[in-house]
């Protein structure tokens, strides 16, 4: 299973995906732009990604602009049940390195303790992780000390777990111009080189867990899901060697069904039927679909040779249906078993447009030594919502990236103070792809379920 944030967006994640699958491994991509460890991590809540998303599974592929939560790795090992989870992470970190609510040591000690529960969750799922770390950064943006304390403080958190690192800041160099790129992200060709330099090593990294192999004729039941939280779930089983598969793809939207398709399974090389079901408030029941040749009664399907007994927190090697899906067993009067669905109520996406009357509570400061060379800097503030004119945000605080640096100098908005009330028409800062470029300073509390906005362009 691979994991990763906007780093993999630029083409390592989908370098590293092909590259495996290429290798005949069976692999489970899920990027989600702007993540971190508290993303992933079951323990805290949902947070979304408004920075792009992206998941690649043997029997599917999806990208969206955004999702209103990012999936939980405890359900993913469950499902995917991985020999080995990938992890790319780091640079959304720094936020949490720099934070001015607590002194610097305990920066440093929150970001080991969150990296050590996300290498706990993996070994307590019974995989074995291997850790991408940052690239290096151009130093204007991140001091090359604070660069290696990042990654110092990321390995450390992960040292007394099973698993890989892959410390990238020793073998990359970021050598373009800054600010006019976000000195952050690699382009294209530099990701593909870091990407090159990383395949062999996580190659021997996975040669040594050597996987567990599934015996001939032995039937796999696994769920292929989204993964996103509330979108439903339909099982697929697959029967090796025979062309039994039965498969189906995350409900999508609009609620128009799609022509059945049939693919064949680049694993067993069974043909699939995957269908795509309209959402309905009401629980449904699908029909499983097969073809031709009929499932074997269960005496006739060969057993594989009996297993030595797992811990009891061990992951089950075949995923097992949610609380939300039931499935009935087949009997001699029905052909095929039925599928039970719970429909979720899908989370709203944020408003497109806003018209807010606010009152300001707190802002990101930038120290004004700081911004030689940077030229043009975006900032953080928080407001409370005085009046919706529109009537079409839900909450009562808002988060606005103003630009409070352009041309290496302040700009009225920097000087606002607190308390102070202002009108403005607001547009998500992700419309405006100019502003990726900009530094955006936010030492604000923590708020990741908060979209940030930013004044209208128009």
């Amino acid at each position: 299973m691979f994991l990763g944030d906007s780093q993999s967006q630029s083409g390592l994640g989908e370098i590293i995906d092909s590259s495996l699958r290429e290798r005949g491994i069976e692999v489970f991509s899920v990027v989600a732009g702007a993540s971190t460890p508290y993303h992933w991590l079951d323990a805290y809540r949902e947070m979304p990604s408004y920075n792009g998303y992206w998941q690649k599974t043997p029997i599917m592929e999806k990208e969206r602009a955004h999702v209103s939560a990012v999936p939980k790795l405890e359900k993913m090992v469950e499902y995917f049940a991985p020999d080995c989870v990938v992890v790319q992470t780091g640079v959304n970190l720094y936020a949490t390195l720099r934070s001015r609510r607590q002194t610097r040591a305990e920066n440093v000690a929150e970001i080991e303790n969150v990296m050590g529960e996300l290498a706990e969750a993996i070994n307590k799922a019974g995989a074995k992780p291997f850790w991408i770390l940052p690239p290096h950064c151009h130093e204007l943006r991140y001091h090359i000390s604070m660069q290696k304390q990042m990654q110092d403080s990321l390995e450390k958190g992960v040292s007394g777990f099973e698993g890989s690192v892959f410390r990238s800041l020793d073998v990359t160099s970021y050598d373009h111009s800054f600010p006019q790129r976000d000195g952050v992200h690699l382009p294209k060709e530099d990701a593909q080189a870091w990407a090159e330099m990383i395949l062999p090593v996580l190659t021997d990294y996975l040669d040594s867990l050597a996987p567990h192999q599934q015996p001939e004729q032995e039937m796999i039941t696994k769920a292929i899901p989204s993964m996103i939280p509330h979108e439903p779930l339909l099982q697929r089983e697959v029967a090796d060697g025979e062309s039994t598969t039965i498969a189906a793809a995350p409900i999508p939207s609009p609620p128009q069904p799609t022509e059945l398709a049939a693919t064949t399974s680049p694993q067993s090389g069974a043909q699939e039927i995957v269908m795509e079901i309209p959402i309905s408030p009401q629980p449904i029941e699908i029909a499983a679909a097969a073809i031709s040749p009929p499932e074997p009664e269960p005496e006739s399907i060969a057993k594989p040779e009996a297993e030595p007994a797992k811990p009891e927190d061990a992951p089950p090697t075949t995923a097992q249906p949610s609380e939300e899906m039931s499935e009935a067993a087949p009997t001699e009067d029905t052909a095929a078993p039925a599928i039970t669905i719970a429909q979720p109520v899908p989370t709203p996406e944020p408003p497109a447009n806003l018209d807010l009357d606010l009152r300001l509570l707190a802002k990101s400061e930038v120290d004004k030594e700081t911004i030689t060379g940077e030229g043009n800097i975006l900032a953080v503030f928080e407001y409370a919502v005085v009046k919706d004119k529109l009537g079409n945000y839900p909450y009562d605080r808002v988060r606005v990236a103003h630009g409070i640096v352009f041309g290496n100098r302040f700009t009225s908005a920097a000087k606002r103070p607190v308390g102070s009330t202002i009108s403005l028409r607001l547009a998500p800062k992700a419309n405006y792809h100019v502003l990726r470029e900009w530094r955006l300073e936010d030492d604000l509390e923590p708020a990741e379920d908060m979209p940030i906005y930013t004044p209208r362009l128009d």
